[in-house]
């Protein structure tokens, strides 16, 4: 989460000593030797939610700036209610230390891959087709972001004595190119997104055995390990049975693997589709 590039940047830098402290490495390594606090943490805050991969994001959010010497108070999930219903929600209202003002982040991780005209932000789709990388934008930008423009928001805000003077999308995720222009670094993707993002592969599962050469295997990818690189100790290459099963249902993620030193290493990873993708019936 820390190390990823953006998806889209949407809101420009703001809180270095948050986001970049050179102290960050330090922790992450010394969390990587216990790592204890942070499983104390998803227990404590749903777990059980930890399948959808967007809760699961918000939790290791929360957690990081709950442990950020930088910052000094933290709110998650203030909800904004109106007459009749819920208006919204501030996925973050953090407040560093030495500052007054607090700061509105939004938070998302998204996966979308695109057949055809790649500019477009409209033709990129999630697994689930119904949702597309112009929606979420749009969300991010004239919903979420502008929540505390609202007279219910305002209202609360102050009742809290809070000032919000910073706002912030931290929008992370991964495009996925159709498999030959991947490997011909043909990347065109819309002006919204960010030019350093991650990329991945995509191909059909009427290809899928062609998409691989000797001394490489596929390895299937849990939702919770969709976020980060494989490390050699968990690259296991998935038994052919094991990625069967999941076939004609929904898009699913495999990481490439290639054998060295006695010893698999992710290459790069795609979604595989179904025939039927993008068709819901």
């Amino acid at each position: 989460m820390l190390g990823s590039p953006p998806l889209c940047e949407l809101t420009g830098t703001s809180d270095v000593d948050v986001w970049q402290s050179p102290h960050i490495r330090t922790w992450l390594e010394q969390l990587d030797q216990n790592p204890q606090p942070l499983l104390d943490f998803l227990e404590d805050h749903g777990k059980s939610a930890g399948h959808r991969l967007g809760v699961y994001f918000e939790r290791l959010v929360w957690f990081f700036l709950q442990q950020n010497p930088a910052v000094e108070t933290v709110i998650q999930g203030l909800r904004v209610e109106g007459e009749k219903r819920t208006l919204g929600e501030f996925d973050f209202l953090y407040r560093p230390f030495g500052t007054d003002t607090y700061t509105h982040l939004e938070v998302c991780i998204k996966f979308y891959l695109c057949m055809d005209g790649f500019s477009d932000a409209n033709n990129w789709l999630g697994p689930n087709p119904t949702d597309r990388l112009s929606m979420k934008i749009s969300k991010t930008t004239q919903r979420q972001l502008l929540l505390s423009g609202l007279p219910e928001a305002k209202a609360l805000l102050t009742s809290l004595d809070i000032v919000i003077g910073r706002k912030k999308a931290l929008f992370l995720g991964r495009l996925f190119y159709p498999w030959d222009d991947y490997c011909l670094d043909r990347f065109e993707y819309p002006a919204s997104v960010a030019a350093g993002h991650n990329k991945g592969w995509w191909g059909s599962e009427t290809r899928l055995a062609s998409l691989i050469h000797d001394g490489e295997r596929f390895q299937l990818l849990p939702k919770s390990g969709w976020l980060a690189p494989l490390s050699t100790q968990a690259a296991k290459p998935s038994e052919a049975a094991e990625i069967d099963v999941v076939r004609g249902k929904t898009p699913f993620m495999v990481a490439r693997l290639r054998q060295q030193d006695n010893a698999w290493h992710e290459i790069d990873r795609g979604i595989v589709i179904p025939r039927h993708w993008p068709l819901l019936d």
